[in-house]
């Protein structure tokens, strides 16, 4: 008979519960097995539901009991899911409730594509479950989600559960941790994450795309501009042997000023780009062309038509975007400017993705600059996405 959340909770035989979901994570999911083994499981009356801090899973006792065995093994591995990406982390100062909603979108959509039944009335959205959660927050930011129903994680519906209801189940990392201790714990989860993919690759029942999206959380994201930089000087090492300390604080401007390179940008100026999105673009080349003193940057704008190139002057505004039509990349790549551009000039691309592409690569150096929503990473038959995520 299932118990009502007014019942005194049986601690001992809750732990029973637990440790048999955990077992019947470890015929489903080797990978979330080998994790839920090494996430230490405490109690607590102060959370609505069930929660992680990232380093631990907190399950409050009351709601715990009135989960059925298949809800139980469900809130375990979306909150171990939750740790192997690092969410708790990579909320780093945002609205907490809006990044929670984009992490469990994240996590259910992942463990339904792998097979799971998600409880009743739990979070989904299927066209944003693909994204990274930086990504599906940006996107749940400009919705302005508030006036979303607000459930408990999970939205399981548990009648007069005495809760805020707040929707949240991601803690901030423990706040009397000194640096030195949050290190050891992130390098030791980082230890057992290979470990769990190295587990479920032996076994082969990853599911498709979670090793990958896994080994990506376990990065440290840079902004895309921070990236772009690499590709910004015509040595072959990172900043072309200059000391990082020192480039931030421009000491080398004199040096890159000598030494010029070409960049060929092209707006996507499609109708599936709308105001708010080109201003974006706009923004980010504003941003680029005013950082880096030792770019000639060459703008173009493209829908199924070509329209350039601009040469770009730090005392002027760009050119009126030009557009509005279907998506075809092919007459960017064919222009008679881009295809014989010096061997070493760049070519970045301002796009959602979403279009026609050319059948062979460029012989230069291409980079995607994708926004929030933008195609997935293999939709791209060459060159490199860089996601623009602050």
């Amino acid at each position: 008979m299932k118990t009502s959340p007014s019942d005194t909770p049986d601690l001992a035989a809750l732990e029973e519960r637990l440790s048999i979901a955990r077992m019947r994570l470890q015929v489903r999911s080797p990978f979330l097995a080998a994790l839920a083994l090494a996430a230490p499981l405490r109690w607590d009356a102060s959370i609505p539901t069930a929660a992680t801090n990232g380093i631990s899973i907190l399950f409050n006792p009351a709601f715990t009991q009135t989960l059925r065995e298949d809800d139980l093994e469900f809130v375990f591995a979306h909150e171990v899911l939750h740790i192997a990406l690092r969410h708790p982390l990579r909320a780093r100062g945002r609205d907490a409730q809006i990044f929670n909603f984009a992490a469990d979108i994240v996590v259910n959509g992942m463990l339904a594509e792998a097979g799971w039944r998600p409880p009743y009335h739990a979070l989904r959205e299927p066209e944003l479950e693909r994204l990274s959660v930086e990504e599906v927050y940006a996107i749940l930011m400009e919705r302005d989600p508030r006036p979303l129903p607000v459930k408990f994680v999970l939205d399981l519906e548990v009648p007069n559960f005495p809760g805020d209801g707040d929707g949240r189940d991601l803690l901030p990392p423990p706040a009397d941790l000194s640096d030195e201790a949050r290190q050891r714990i992130e390098d030791n989860w980082r230890e057992i994450i290979a470990t769990a993919i190295r587990v479920s690759e032996q076994f082969g029942r990853a599911p498709a795309g979670w090793v990958r999206r896994v080994g990506e959380a376990n990065t440290v994201p840079l902004p895309w501009r921070h990236l772009l930089w690499r590709y910004l000087v015509r040595h072959p090492t990172d900043y072309g042997g200059f000391d990082r300390r020192f480039v931030g604080r421009r000491l080398y401007l004199e040096v890159l000023e000598g030494e010029r390179l070409g960049i060929h940008v092209c707006i996507d100026t499609s109708g599936s780009v709308d105001p708010d999105l080109l201003a974006r673009f706009l923004a980010e080349l504003r941003a680029l062309f005013h950082s880096h003193p030792h770019l000639d940057i060459d703008l173009y704008y493209a829908d199924a038509k070509l329209h350039g190139p601009f040469r770009l002057d730090r005392h002027r505004p760009p050119p009126e975007a030009r557009g509005g039509g279907g998506t075809d990349f092919c007459p960017f790549f064919t222009a008679h400017h881009v295809r014989h551009a010096d061997p070493g000039d760049l070519l970045v691309y301002l796009t959602d993705g979403f279009g026609n592409f050319p059948a062979t690569a460029p012989r230069h150096t291409l980079l995607w600059a994708v926004p929030p929503g933008g195609a997935p990473d293999e939709a791209f038959p060459f060159g490199t996405v860089l996601r623009l995520v602050d």
